[in-house]
């Protein structure tokens, strides 16, 4: 794996997890892989210089991309919830918001915000791995409606998305 660490790391010890669940690694880069199940595709990157950071994508079978963090705001909004807590938790603990942090600490706190994040994905796959969510309107209304709401708090803008 190229991918930078501590992300290497963290989405190595979850690959075997993402094979029992059919999802195999088809690449991987500096800062991104890819696992496909043959039906959907999860891409999972980091941005180079923004930390911690992991962004996941299902890429389904009309190659329309959906964050992974609003799926699961519609299908587990508990989990996401609990992944949230989690993560500030992580944030406070290690003072990743904190310019002043020391790079060890940072580092050992990036580590278990990555490691946080795959658990998460995991997690959410293997309970919605069957389910063929992109396929129903109603979800990818929804989808596009909070997707739009959050473009629209981001840049002030009226945000398109993809058509249904």
């Amino acid at each position: 794996m190229n991918m930078i660490e501590p992300y290497a790391t963290a989405i190595e010890a979850c690959t075997e997890r993402l094979s029992v669940i059919g999802y195999l690694k088809t690449s991987d880069s500096d800062y991104g892989a890819r696992f496909s199940n043959g039906t959907y595709t999860i891409e999972v990157s980091t941005e180079q210089y923004a930390h911690p950071s992991i962004s996941t994508c299902l890429i389904d079978d009309k190659r329309r991309k959906f964050e992974l963090g609003l799926v699961q705001r519609i299908l587990a909004p508990n989990q996401y919830a609990e992944f949230l807590a989690k993560a500030n938790d992580i944030n406070s603990r290690y003072g990743l918001d904190d310019g002043n942090t020391d790079k060890h600490t940072r580092n050992l706190g990036i580590a278990a915000h990555a490691a946080a994040s795959i658990e998460n994905l995991c997690e959410f796959l293997a309970a919605h791995k069957n389910e063929p969510f992109t396929q129903n309107e109603d979800f990818v209304r929804q989808y596009v409606e909070m997707e739009q709401e959050r473009m629209s708090k981001v840049f002030g803008l009226d945000w398109p998305g993809f058509q249904v």
